[in-house]
């Protein structure tokens, strides 16, 4: 049994925001909650935490709103990817929190909804 879960549980660490209406989730910044949520990592590289929890780079991000009286579900979900080779010949991408983010929102990123 893990440190306080249930047996074969697996703890994810990421952020659940969850918006009460509809307007306040399509309103919600998703490019500045992605790069909170890539400076976050980066910041974890950056300051050796990761090395010693590498659980903090699968880090995720779910932003979510539920009508439960029709039934709707809208969610949009974000979680790091890892970025295409370059090309060869190709300079070197930047390394930084605008990399991490680059990476984050190309590959990474979704909006879907249900209804």
């Amino acid at each position: 049994m893990g440190r306080g879960g249930a047996q074969g549980a697996v703890a994810v660490p990421g952020e659940l925001h969850v918006a009460n209406t509809l307007e306040r989730f399509k309103g919600w910044d998703h490019g500045a909650a992605l790069a909170g949520a890539a400076a976050r990592v980066w910041a974890d590289i950056a300051s050796g935490a990761a090395e010693a929890r590498p659980q903090l780079l699968g880090r995720f991000l779910l932003l979510a709103h539920a009508d439960l009286k029709t039934y709707r579900f809208c969610y949009w979900c974000g979680a790091r990817a890892r970025p295409r080779p370059p090309a060869p010949g190709a300079r070197p991408a930047a390394a930084g929190p605008n990399h991490a983010h680059s990476s984050l929102q190309s590959a990474g990123a979704a909006r879907v909804g249900i209804g």
